[in-house]
């Protein structure tokens, strides 16, 4: 009988302390099930804690600043659409077999590593002490690599420069009312095809990168992060330009402007545009090396008008659904 007894109180002692500790169980599988898909891009899904995720990362790295509500969802939004773009590229890259290295991801790792002064071990604990797992930072630097590699495998030798063009790009040059030139780089907000009020959308955020840059946001990170110009490969630098070269419009934005400042949002076909000015210098004349400048910048109008239109075009074929 006393045995019996002292089974009993043994299960039952352990049925209270499982009865006590259920609670605590229900609530950490309810926190864990809080996860939610957000995006849906062919057979590949984009959850909430991805995008959480890369919105601390983003805010952490390019010191941008997040005053309310109405800014915090417009960052979320760019950068849904960005991850949607991101997961493009990476079934593109799987359709024509380019592969990312080993090697390949280390280095960029490095570059990436050196640009914010650290060493790779330094920046993986930099995204560790931010949430942002460092597979989650792979997957967009991944997707960086490919882009780079389906642009120089597929667009690059179907671009041609002629001669006739390099000249008519020198004439309109000598037609300019001062000879200074401009090295420029820039943020291309482009218009966001998977939500409403795509161009208002576009305009604001613009404006506040805009604004945020001028109090010390990271120009570099802010490329990498929203641009939708093939520049971005080059953390936005389009390179040296006279008048003769641009839109007026952008002329006058930057022609006043000193030495790396921006010039405020512009809109032309594409998106609206950020300039940076990054140096000034006065030439009087054209020579070889204009010559191989000018074809340098035709080059590269070319190869970012294709991959826009290529990117377009996958977007075009992909199924995309936002699900919240």
């Amino acid at each position: 009988m006393y045995y019996q007894q002292k089974i009993y109180l043994k299960y039952s002692l352990l049925i209270t302390i499982f009865l006590l500790f259920l609670p605590f169980q229900i609530k950490a599988k309810n926190l864990e099930m809080q996860d939610f898909v957000v995006a849906k891009v062919n057979n590949k899904i984009i959850t909430d804690s991805e995008i959480q995720a890369r919105i601390r990362y983003v805010i952490k790295s390019t010191k941008i600043r997040i005053a309310d509500e109405v800014e915090k969802e417009m960052l979320r939004g760019q950068i849904i659409d960005k991850m949607i773009e991101e997961e493009l590229i990476r079934q593109e890259a799987q359709k024509l077999n380019v592969i990312v290295l080993d090697d390949e991801m280390r280095n960029a790792l490095e570059i990436t590593a050196l640009q914010r002064k650290k060493n790779i071990a330094q920046f993986k604990f930099f995204l560790q002490e931010n949430n942002f797992a460092f597979n989650y930072f792979s997957k967009y630097l991944e997707a960086e690599i490919l882009w780079s590699k389906i642009i120089a495998d597929n667009f690059s030798n179907k671009i041609k420069v002629t001669d006739l063009e390099i000249e008519e790009f020198l004439e309109q040059g000598k037609s300019r009312t001062d000879a200074r030139k401009f090295l420029l780089a820039e943020i291309v907000i482009g218009k966001n095809l998977t939500q409403n009020n795509s161009a208002n959308n576009a305009l604001e955020f613009s404006q506040k990168i805009f604004y945020d840059l001028s109090r010390g946001a990271d120009f570099k990170e802010l490329v990498h992060q929203f641009s939708a110009s093939i520049n971005a490969q080059n953390n936005g630098e389009i390179g040296w330009v006279s008048q003769g070269d641009i839109d007026p419009k952008i002329y006058q934005a930057i022609n006043n402007l000193p030495k790396n400042s921006y010039a405020k949002p512009i809109l032309l076909d594409d998106g609206y545009h950020i300039f940076k000015v990054l140096d000034v210098r006065v030439e009087k004349v054209f020579n070889k090396k204009e010559a191989d400048l000018a074809r340098n910048f035709i080059f590269r109008n070319k190869l970012r008008n294709y991959a826009k239109g290529y990117l377009m075009d996958m977007r075009k074929k992909a199924f995309i659904e936002i699900v919240e």
